[in-house]
């Protein structure tokens, strides 16, 4: 059975996804990929880098996470005022299937269990990712 990192979060009863992201914070690559924001953005200012590395510190955003959130702002960001919440609330997830749920999938394609693999999240259920 596959088992998660313990950095990422369990998955909501409503939603049953988890994130993509399985790497981890590094201090050294965050400051590179917020000064890779700072240089796309010079009006941000010096408050809002020094804010927003903090949030990212303690947030413990993984590097991958943060790298693509910068790089999606830097492509796609259209307003005049960015915010921190639009870097800190980006994520990639995978939406997690129950065991029912995997075996229609096999049902239907033979193959489901080639595709789908067990999370092990700490819950009595065992949950299927698509890894």
């Amino acid at each position: 059975m596959q088992t998660l990192s313990p950095s990422l979060p369990i998955p909501s009863a409503q939603t049953n996804e988890i994130s993509v992201y399985t790497d981890n914070f590094n201090p050294v690559n965050a400051a590179k990929t917020v000064m890779k924001l700072n240089k796309a953005f010079p009006n941000l200012g010096s408050d809002f880098v020094s804010i927003l590395s903090e949030r990212v510190k303690e947030l413990k955003i993984s590097d991958q996470r943060l790298l693509d959130s910068v790089n999606y702002l830097i492509d796609n960001y259209h307003y005049p005022t960015m915010t921190i919440a639009d870097i800190v609330s980006y994520d990639k997830k995978i939406k997690l299937l129950t065991y029912d749920e995997v075996m229609k999938i096999h049902d239907q394609t033979g193959n489901a269990f080639k595709i789908y693999k067990a999370v092990d999240m700490g819950q009595k259920t065992t949950l299927f990712a698509n890894i």
